[in-house]
């Protein structure tokens, strides 16, 4: 029996939660079941040494950065200009669609405009890892002219997959969708082997926190470390925070860090492979973001036995059951600031909060998503 032929599209695997879970989900595929590839518009990203371990993965890509010099990066560069500007949407999807049974947009933006406009019979589905009520931002940055031409676009897919619950009532509140299902973000099944990994240790102090994100404004690290100017030279708390991660922000965080005079805090480890070490050493995670569709680091740090912080938005909010087994902060600065201020000054919450942890990380079982995901893909 042919196995049916799965395209599975991102645009690259930069460092970030969608293309983390994108790695994951495709190391737990069944690849006696379906002959998959992965199509990337740019190969790169920290992700990209990952595939090679993924036996019977076909991996292809439109522009190759680790070939990119001399004329080679000359055709690079103009690959991706003719693909996001010159181009039709429709020429793109059809030729990234072609000689597909079933096609999977991995994000919204280009890739859901590209697959909606592709004239080529093949079930389409899309990956939504946003609450679009609350964060359209493909309209907002210009990849839709307007909210009825992404509407439009979404309409033509045969599902809507949300990365969270809030996720997907979004896409039915916003877009009208009938088709939506539920998917939730798997995490790397080698997680407990690799944050057993022998790192640097950053300084020890009575609370240690840590966050793994992209250092972007929509993430709040401008916030947290608001919050720990506020702690640390206001209320001389003992505390330490390491970011595990990179993005447009660093510099102007770390020039908040050096201006609140935080040097010996606040640390920055930059993009790691293998962030879960940093994860195990801490005391608490904390997810300070202003928007998030799920964000699979919490639930990493879930699984490691961490307590978690995080600011009340879409997706942390449903992982922590809005406040049950974590503490769900109001979405500002000084809703960190007491949040910090709870486990500092009631460390036996720390262990309550670690067990309630643990216990919900199984409720997002990858073995159940996989199921989900072939019940799309044979339309059951």
């Amino acid at each position: 029996m042919r196995r049916p032929k799965i395209l599975f599209l991102a645009e690259s695997l930069n460092v970030g939660g969608a293309e983390k879970a994108l790695v994951s989900l495709l190391k737990q595929m069944d690849y006696l079941k379906y002959d998959i590839t992965l199509t990337l518009i740019s190969k790169s990203g920290p992700f990209i040494g990952e595939l090679s371990s993924i036996k019977g993965l076909t991996v292809n890509s439109i522009s190759d950065y680790s070939e990119s010099f001399g004329i080679s990066k000359v055709v690079n560069a103009l690959k991706v200009k003719a693909i996001y500007k010159w181009l039709p949407s429709s020429f793109v999807g059809n030729y990234l669609c072609r000689g597909y049974d079933v096609v999977i947009a991995f994000c919204e933006g280009f890739l859901t405009k590209w697959v909606a406009a592709s004239s080529v019979k093949c079930r389409k589905i899309a990956w939504v890892h946003t609450d679009m009520v609350n964060n359209d931002w493909p309209v907002r940055n210009g990849v839709f002219r307007s909210f009825e031409e992404e509407k439009e676009a979404y309409h033509k897919f045969d599902a809507v997959v949300g990365v969270s619950g809030i996720a997907s009532k979004g896409m039915v509140e916003r877009f009208s969708c009938k088709n939506v299902t539920t998917i939730y973000n798997i995490i790397d099944s080698g997680i407990l082997h690799k944050s057993r990994q022998i790192i640097p240790l950053c300084s020890k102090r009575r609370l240690n926190i840590v966050s793994v994100g992209r250092l972007e404004y929509v993430k709040g690290y401008d916030r947290l470390i608001d919050a720990f100017n506020i702690l640390i030279n206001a209320n001389r708390f003992d505390i330490s925070l390491v970011l595990v991660g990179d993005g447009s922000q660093r510099q102007d965080l770390e020039n908040s860090v050096r201006n609140y005079g935080l040097g010996d805090y606040v640390s920055f480890i930059g993009i790691q492979s293998n962030p879960y070490p940093y994860i195990a050493n801490a005391d608490v995670f904390v997810c300070p973001s202003r928007q998030e569709g799920f964000n699979i680091a919490i639930l990493e740090a879930m699984t490691l036995g961490k307590p978690i912080i995080a600011t009340d938005c879409a997706g942390p909010a449903e992982i922590l059951e809005h406040g049950r087994v974590g503490i769900l902060a109001s979405n500002d600065i000084d809703g960190l600031v007491r949040a910090i201020i709870e486990l500092y000054e009631k460390t036996f919450l720390i262990e309550e909060y670690a067990q309630l942890a643990k216990r919900r990380c199984r409720y997002y079982d990858s073995e159940t998503q996989i199921q989900a995901l072939g019940s799309l893909i044979m339309c059951d």
